[in-house]
């Protein structure tokens, strides 16, 4: 009875061991996929609150000195690039912040020529 069950447990016990192999490298690949998502979500936010900021920095400057057209800052570790565009009705402000693993935002404000507050914000569309 022995000699015709001889040879079939190894087989079995190495396929259960490749099987339960796959299944932890999947759990933990998405895991790994997960949290960098998050990472990228989180610093997609704060480069977008970094170049809305850019826009109140080159508004607060306008208000003090006119001649101010173009800045370069850096904020929390993002490169934050203001620029005044002079329009027809009104003064935009182009504010581009660059984060961490390229990701990047750009936001357009327009201001009133005469009082210098914030009339609109314009949203870029991102490079994909």
């Amino acid at each position: 009875m022995h000699q015709n069950q001889t040879g079939y447990v190894l087989p079995f016990v190495m396929i259960i061991c490749t099987l339960l192999s796959f299944c932890c490298y999947l759990a933990l690949s998405q895991t790994i996929r997960f949290r960098q998502s998050s990472i990228l979500q989180t610093e997609f936010a704060t480069v977008r609150y970094a170049a809305e900021s850019g826009i109140y920095i080159m508004q607060s400057q306008l208000l003090k000195n006119h001649a101010v057209k173009r800045l370069v800052m850096q904020q929390n570790g993002k490169q934050i690039i203001a620029q005044v565009m002079n329009g027809t009705h009104s003064l935009m402000i182009y504010s581009h912040a660059l984060g961490k693993w390229r990701v990047q935002y750009t936001i357009q404000g327009e201001l009133d020529p005469q009082t210098l507050r914030l009339k609109r914000w314009i949203k870029q569309k991102s490079p994909r």
